[in-house]
């Protein structure tokens, strides 16, 4: 009887170890290489004043708020385990940020983060927040401590993170990039 109990033992315990054993040399797949269309006409790498990655940016001209963000009826925010992701800002190399969003070097940051401004338009079934409610919430005025635009009429049509991130660790953001600040 004892010898059929350590057999069952052993046969159950060997396909498990050779399961968890084996699942450890499996190689992990290759991460996607992420491409960005340079069609975008906000196309633009910068750094920020503080830790603004997750706030919502608005444009701003002249005092004037000329453009706001939809987040739940775009197809630029998805929506994983209740967290909120932004695909048209990424983080780069040496705390730059890569923005596809329309930004310019007078837009603006809020104090509500993405994910707050994201639920507000669905529980109030509307596209955008009203803009002068937006006034209240802006955080910095000058919030760029550097900012990239991408040169126009470029011969290349799309960049890589990768291609993007040698373009900082080399000091060669100009060949791609005019500095507006």
């Amino acid at each position: 009887m004892r010898k059929l109990k350590s057999s069952l033992i052993l046969l159950f315990l060997l396909p498990l170890s050779i399961t968890i054993l084996g699942t450890g040399c499996e190689k992990d797949e290759p991460e996607e290489e992420q491409v960005f269309s340079t069609e975008f006409p906000g196309f633009a790498i910068y750094k920020t004043n503080g830790d603004y990655f997750d706030l919502v940016d608005v444009g701003m001209q002249d005092d004037i708020i000329v453009r706001q963000p939809t987040f739940a009826y775009g197809n630029t925010v998805d929506l994983y385990d209740n967290i909120v992701s932004y695909s048209k800002r990424q983080k780069l190399e040496n705390n730059y940020i890569l923005g596809i969003s329309a930004v310019l070097s007078t837009d603006v940051f809020l104090d509500i983060s993405i994910a707050e401004y994201y639920q507000w338009e669905i529980e109030n079934d509307t596209y955008c927040m009203p803009v002068d409610s937006l006034y209240n919430h802006i955080l910095d005025q000058n919030p760029y401590s550097e900012f990239w635009k991408l040169k126009e009429n470029l011969d290349i049509k799309e960049l890589t993170k990768s291609e993007i991130n040698e373009l900082i660790k080399n000091n060669k953001l100009s060949l791609y990039f005019n500095k507006l600040k």
